[in-house]
C-alpha cells in the first residue's frame, strides 16, 4: 500500500516553475505565526498552507494574496531575485541595528551587521 505522503506528492514535472514556499515559511516563522494560525487567517486550510510551504502545490493568485496579506508581503517579494549574501550571511535589515557611537576617528554612518 503507498503511503498516504505518497499519494499527495506532486510530481517533478508539475511542480511550480517558481518555488515561493522556503519565503512563505521564513515570512511565517519570522513573525512567529503557526501554519494554524495563517491558514485561518486566510481563509485556507492548514494542509493546504503546509503544501504551499513545501511547494507542493501551485496556489490560485486569490490564495497567494490571501497569505501575502497575512504574513505582510507583497505577492511581488516572494519572486524577487534572492538577497545579497554578505559574508556568508544573508543581508536582511532584521540582522542590521543603527551604528550610533563608533570611536575616535571613524566617520561611517549607516547600518553594520553583527
Amino acid at each position: 500500500m503507498t503511503s498516504r505522503r505518497t499519494r499527495l506528492a506532486v510530481p517533478d514535472q508539475e511542480r511550480p516553475a517558481v518555488l515561493i514556499g522556503n519565503r512563505l515559511r521564513s515570512a511565517r516563522k519570522l513573525r512567529g505565526l503557526t501554519l494554524d494560525q495563517v491558514a485561518q487567517s486566510a481563509g485556507l486550510t492548514k494542509g493546504f498552507v503546509s503544501r504551499l510551504e513545501r511547494d507542493d502545490v501551485s496556489p490560485s493568485v486569490a490564495s497567494l494574496v490571501a497569505v501575502c496579506e497575512t504574513l505582510g508581503l507583497r505577492v511581488g517579494e516572494l519572486f524577487d531575485p534572492p538577497q545579497t549574501s554578505v559574508s556568508g550571511r544573508r543581508f536582511q535589515e532584521s540582522n542590521c541595528r543603527r551604528v550610533s557611537s563608533l570611536p575616535a576617528g571613524w566617520n561611517f554612518t549607516g547600518r553594520a551587521m553583527f
